[in-house]
């Protein structure tokens, strides 16, 4: 069997000696509570169980690393019952100059606490430690519900198992024969056949906290190592769904990039310019609106005499044109403001309502004079309308760039 000592040696812990030895920082009145408070409710399950444990000191008073005191067992013998209201007093004094010296470093409780330049502790904590240990004996409290009340301490938890009673029957030894039936008065037969003996037995014990030490393994640790494995489960899964979100993001960023890239494609009047005219570039569903018709003034001619607009499938677009209004014959046409297109990167010119070529590679347009609407329009950027007032004889600049709206 493991002796207290070696069993001292083994617990994570110091002794109270050596904390105010060693570490008095530590020392504070939530700290001397916390020992009273914890130590009180260790007596109390030790009284019910009948459990021996040695006198009170700061040597055999050990403080766990957890911060939770815990009293050295004793080999002593079961204490006696009629001793119990005496040890009782005893545990309150000698807990009681445990704090003492813990506060003031001295053995012996010779002074009270106060009158002491002690710091940061409460009256009623002072008031209380003196009186547990006035000189008097007759002063002090004697059981540990009376040093609770005066240190204010509030029990939470179920009250211990009362202490064994002498009257009450004890559990047979096991050494022992079977015991010999007691003396008792004669009863009727059918009463002995039917009414059976009440077993004896002793109040279940109360749970007492042992704490861990170094040569026993934790029974609770292998539980958690059954659980290693599930975490590592749950955590893969986790992983599994965080990338198959992210494959799917990456999916629709490459989706709507291809439909960017589609909306963007170079139109085919840009890949073959000559053939602009036989695929328009924009087709507006809209309402029939007054159109100019007459003949194509070609600005190369000089002078001459206009000749009938080039036939539907001519190679080559004209870079410049001049119109006419309605009805005009070709010998009689006037020219209006010639207007030099610059449109980047390109658009479709659109002259009241009609379709006059995309620019480039149209460079120049001639308008009658009057007033006139021009749009112009690229399916990759907004459309823009214009108002122009021809005036004959004279030149202006039609100048529009794209991409410097998109920039900003």
């Amino acid at each position: 069997m493991m002796s207290p000592d070696t069993a001292a040696q083994q617990l994570d812990g110091r002794t109270v000696r050596e904390i105010v030895e060693h570490n008095h920082e530590m020392v504070s009145e939530a700290w001397c509570r916390r020992i009273v408070r914890q130590v009180l409710q260790s007596l109390e399950v030790q009284y019910g169980m009948r459990m021996p444990h040695r006198v009170i000191t700061p040597d055999t008073l050990l403080i766990l690393d957890s911060g939770d005191p815990m009293l050295l067992p004793s080999s002593d013998e079961e204490p006696d019952p009629d001793a119990l209201p005496e040890i009782e007093a005893r545990d309150v004094h000698d807990l009681a100059a445990v704090v003492h010296y813990a506060v003031t470093l001295d053995l012996a409780p010779t002074t009270p606490l106060r009158g002491r330049p002690l710091g940061e502790y409460s009256e009623s904590f002072i008031e209380a430690i003196d009186r547990c240990l006035a000189p008097d004996p007759a002063a002090r409290p004697r059981t540990i519900e009376q040093m609770r009340e005066l240190l204010g301490i509030v029990v939470l938890a179920p009250p211990p198992p009362p202490p064994f009673d002498d009257a009450a029957p004890l559990p047979p030894d096991e050494d022992e024969a079977a015991p010999a039936p007691p003396a008792a008065p004669a009863v009727e037969p059918a009463v002995e056949q039917t009414i059976a003996p009440a077993p004896s037995f002793a109040p279940p014990p109360a749970p007492v906290h042992v704490p861990r030490t170094r040569s026993a393994p934790d029974p609770a640790a292998s539980p958690a190592a059954t659980q290693r494995p599930r975490r590592w489960l749950l955590i893969g899964i986790v992983a599994l769904v965080v990338v198959g979100a992210l494959l799917a993001l990456f999916a629709l960023l490459r989706q709507a990039d291809s439909s960017d890239a589609l909306a963007l494609s170079v139109p085919p009047a840009l890949e073959d310019p000559y053939n602009a005219s036989e695929a328009p570039l924009v087709t507006l569903p809209q309402a029939p609106e007054a159109r100019l018709e007459g003949p194509v003034i070609d600005e190369t001619a000089s002078g001459a005499p206009l000749a009938a607009p080039p036939a539907p499938d001519a190679v080559v677009p004209p870079t410049a044109v001049q119109l006419a209004p309605k009805g005009t014959p070709p010998e009689a046409a006037v020219a209006g403001t010639t207007y030099t297109l610059a449109v980047k990167p390109w658009g479709t010119i659109v002259v009241d309502g009609v379709e006059r070529g995309a620019s480039p590679p149209l460079r120049r347009i001639t308008l009658p004079p009057g007033e006139h609407t021009i749009r112009i329009v690229n399916p990759s950027f907004p459309e823009h309308t214009v108002t122009v007032h021809s005036v004959e004889g004279q030149s202006g600049t039609i100048e529009l760039d794209f991409t410097e709206e998109r920039a900003q």
